[in-house]
C-alpha cells in the first residue's frame, strides 16, 4: 500500500481488513515514505497500481506483473491461484 493516510497502526488495520474482505492470503507491504515505489518504477511502470504484484524469476528479472487485484478465470479475486500459475509456469521453464 501506498498513499494512505493515517497513523501506521490505522493504515495496517485497513490493509488487514482489505485483505480479509478479498481473501488475500500473501504478505501486504505498507510503502509509507515510497522508497519501494520509488526504487520500482524505475524497473517496471507498473507502479503506482495499488495492488500490484511483480514476479521475478531465479535470476531477478521480472517475469509477470499485476495491476490491481489478481482474478482467475472465472473473473473473480483469486490471487493464490493466478499467482501459483505464474509460478509453477516458471518453475516448469527451469
Amino acid at each position: 500500500a501506498i498513499g494512505e493516510n493515517g497513523t501506521e497502526a490505522e493504515v495496517k488495520a485497513r490493509l488487514e481488513k482489505f485483505a480479509a474482505r478479498n481473501s488475500i492470503n500473501y504478505a501486504l507491504y505498507y510503502d509509507r515514505d515510497y522508497a519501494l515505489a520509488n526504487r520500482m518504477h524505475a524497473v517496471s511502470p507498473l507502479l503506482p497500481y495499488v495492488p500490484s504484484t511483480l514476479i521475478f524469476d531465479g535470476q531477478g528479472r521480472i517475469q509477470q506483473t499485476h495491476r490491481g487485484l489478481p482474478r482467475g478465470d472465472s473473473g473473480q479475486a483469486d490471487p493464490l491461484s493466478v499467482f501459483r500459475r505464474d509460478i509453477q509456469k516458471l518453475l516448469d521453464q527451469s
